[in-house]
């Protein structure tokens, strides 16, 4: 008569562990540190490239916020950020380079969100998938380059999911070092099960 009732909580048990798995990958290219060199950062409204309307302000909040736990100096205004959304949407990168010199920034971090969503399958897994793009403001040089996506499965918040695809891109501009100390800052994360991959 025990079987049935221990066999189910076996189950649950096993259920819950899976609740927590993820899958997630990297790739960048470029400067080792690039944020190592930033006196002042100009973060451009992350540019929508998704069906949800809510993925740009949210990617773009969860940047601003991860950037600055690792100390890096942004100069973000209501007024700036309502003139960058309008160049990102018109497609203006030049215009936003200018913005940036006008706030005495050294660089700028241009975004893309092309996947903010939850699977169509039966488990509805979250899944954000995020561009990040460091220019210097000097030349308008691509210094550093990197993708980041995300996949929670079984449950996973939508969310929580981005933050994770934020943290691993931010933790790669920051180099090996600070990356490493920076993870005290979010020790409470499960380790993704995929490790980082670089490319040329």
């Amino acid at each position: 008569m025990r079987l049935p009732g221990l066999r189910l909580l076996s189950i649950l048990f096993f259920a819950a562990g899976l609740a927590g798995c993820k899958t997630s990958e990297v790739r960048h290219s470029g400067q080792v540190a690039p944020l190592a060199a930033v006196g002042r950062l100009f973060l451009a409204p992350v540019h929508n490239a998704t069906p949800d309307e809510t993925a740009s302000r949210a990617v773009t909040e969860l940047a601003a916020t991860t950037l600055l736990a690792h100390g890096i100096p942004l100069a973000q205004t209501e007024d700036s950020l309502a003139r960058g959304r309008s160049l990102v949407e018109e497609g203006k990168e030049a215009q936003l380079i200018a913005l940036a010199s006008s706030l005495d920034c050294t660089h700028v971090l241009f975004g893309t969100v092309t996947e903010y969503r939850y699977k169509s399958d039966l488990d509805g897994s979250p899944i954000v998938s995020v561009t990040f793009r460091m220019v210097d403001v000097a030349d308008g040089a691509t210094l550093w380059q990197g993708t980041s996506t995300q996949m929670t499965q079984y449950f996973g918040s939508l969310s929580r999911t981005a933050q994770l695809a934020v943290e691993h891109l931010i933790q790669q501009m920051s180099g090996p070092a600070v990356a490493a100390r920076s993870r005290s800052l979010f020790s409470r994360q499960p380790k993704p099960e995929m490790g980082l991959e670089n490319f040329p």
